[in-house]
């Protein structure tokens, strides 16, 4: 993304059903994420901006049902692996 310094703010709709948890950079800047009528998330990339624009979508409960679903899975490995030592 380019944009002059002499432009409003421009807008990026990105074309994916809107949940919380997404998340915007701009090298290595934070952007604000926001959705349009709950629709679809809106990213506002202000003017003079130069570089590659990141989303990415990573809630908070993603993250940890991934670190329970780990645990999970180790607990039966090794539970598996101690019933056929025995």
């Amino acid at each position: 993304v380019r944009l002059p310094n002499d432009e409003p703010d421009a807008l990026l709709l990105v074309s994916r059903p809107y949940f919380n948890g997404y998340r915007a950079t701009i090298g290595g800047q934070s952007l604000v994420v926001e959705s349009y009528r709950g629709l679809v998330p809106v990213v506002r990339i202000p003017a003079g901006t130069d570089g590659r624009v990141t989303i990415v979508y990573r809630p908070w409960w993603l993250l940890w049902g991934g670190a329970a679903a780990l645990l999970s899975a180790l607990v039966c490995v090794m539970s598996g692996w101690r019933a056929l030592r025995s």
